[in-house]
């Protein structure tokens, strides 16, 4: 997973999932542009909860997620994902 100022990522980036968990709607909205716009296929979530339920149903390469988030914090969504998706990487 490459990202930089070079032309050709997109092509690279595309096969990409990547999972963005934030309860600010600004932020989540800001990384999903991002990535979108350099090739990269994004999910947002609102809280960790919801992060767990798109986790059963799509494969992510990588999970992007605050750590402090009403209902499930990041630090116990990141003990989930290791757990059950142990091929997931977080940031």
């Amino acid at each position: 997973m490459a990202i930089g100022n070079n032309n050709n990522y997109s092509t690279d980036n595309e096969h990409y999932q990547i999972l963005i968990v934030d309860d600010e709607h600004v932020i989540r909205t800001m990384l999903k542009k991002f990535l979108n716009s350099i090739g990269y296929h994004t999910i947002g979530a609102p809280n960790g909860a919801e992060a767990i339920e798109i986790l059963k149903s799509k494969k992510f390469s990588l999970v992007i997620s605050d750590i402090e988030m009403p209902h499930m914090n990041g630090i116990e969504l990141l003990k989930h994902i290791k757990k059950n998706y142990p091929q997931t990487d977080v940031i």
